[in-house]
């Protein structure tokens, strides 16, 4: 095995456990959806972006957008609660009915 395959297993395995689960996090579903709902609000807030820049000035929005989703999602504590009162029309989406 050579080095760029160790490393390359290795980033493999820390991905894969990073993304998993909290099993302690009872909620991590509905904080996920409310971490799409918000990221997707944020994103549909901003105006039209310009025809051609020189910056990758897009990735930039769209990284602050989903930070700031990650950032408020975490400080929910009943995220079922937080996507009732942020997302009403969605209510039944909320329950998993």
């Amino acid at each position: 095995m050579t080095e760029h395959t160790r490393i390359a297993a290795l980033a493999s395995v820390l991905l894969l456990t990073a993304c998993a689960p909290d099993p302690a996090d009872p909620h991590e579903a509905a904080r996920g959806l409310l971490r799409a709902k918000l990221s997707q609000r944020c994103m549909e807030s901003l105006p039209a972006g310009p025809q051609s820049t020189h910056y990758n000035d897009w990735s930039e929005v769209v990284d602050s957008c989903t930070q700031n989703a990650w950032y408020q999602a975490n400080g929910c504590k009943n995220p079922e609660l937080c996507l009732r009162e942020l997302f009403p029309a969605d209510k039944s989406k909320a329950r998993g009915d």
